[in-house]
């Protein structure tokens, strides 16, 4: 265990420190505090919420700190399609998606992509890094294939960063337009990170579901060029 996730969670991070899933939970207060200041209200977590999902199993993140500042977080959820369309139609808040094995056994995993960072910097490579390595690893021990991602901008450096690993725009789901639905699959992204994780539809094990993954993929495409100027 790092020297940082040994400490208790009201002290200050060292500098360039990069944390992977299991030392973030021994920080998580201090995550949490990190992640609402850059989030509106209705996407807060409360320590409970996150908590639990990251001892679900179904939560992974990377942190990054300089000096005495957290800079960099970047959460995946695997969640439920069913799940996850629940929250772009905004019957539910971000902290009540669901884990994806609480799903029946038909259930669709997809990932729920959450990045937040101050600026860019070198040390952002080794947080992709090590996310990498959490999320693939668990991928395989449970053979478990995902076809699709999604992510909610609210700035547009958000946006540019998600297009720039291949997020495409999505149809209109909120009436504020400071929310930004975007979508990533095998055949958009663009990164070493996001082409490792994605599965492409043919490979999923039940055909309908993977008509039905290209259908939103279509879907997706037809906004884009709306969104993106947004």
């Amino acid at each position: 265990m790092s020297e940082l996730a040994a400490r208790n969670d009201s002290e200050s991070p060292l500098a360039s420190e990069v944390l992977g899933t299991a030392d973030c939970l021994s920080v998580v207060g201090q995550l949490i505090r990190f992640e609402n200041g850059h989030h509106r209200a209705d996407f807060f977590w409360s320590l409970e919420q996150k908590e639990a999902w990251l001892r679900s199993g179904s939560l992974f993140c990377s942190a990054v700190a300089e000096g005495d500042q957290w800079v960099a977080l970047t959460s995946i959820f695997i969640t439920t399609q069913r799940s996850m369309d629940e929250l772009l139609a905004g019957k539910i808040t971000e902290n009540q998606l669901s884990p994806w094995f609480l799903g029946d056994g038909g259930a669709e995993p997809v990932f729920y992509f959450v990045p937040i960072s101050k600026d860019t910097t070198a040390s952002l490579l080794g947080l992709y890094d090590r996310l990498l390595v959490d999320i693939t690893t668990y991928l395989a021990l449970k053979n478990l294939k995902v076809p699709a991602a999604y992510s909610i901008a609210f700035s547009p450096a958000a946006k540019q960063h998600l297009v720039i690993n291949g997020f495409e725009f999505m149809a209109a789901t909120y009436d504020e337009r400071p929310y930004s639905p975007m979508r990533i699959d095998a055949f958009t992204a663009k990164t070493d990170f996001w082409q490792r994780l994605m599965t492409p539809p043919a490979a999923c094990s039940d055909p309908a579901k993977a008509v039905e993954s290209r259908l939103r993929a279509s879907k997706a495409e037809r906004y884009r060029n709306f969104y993106k100027t947004r």
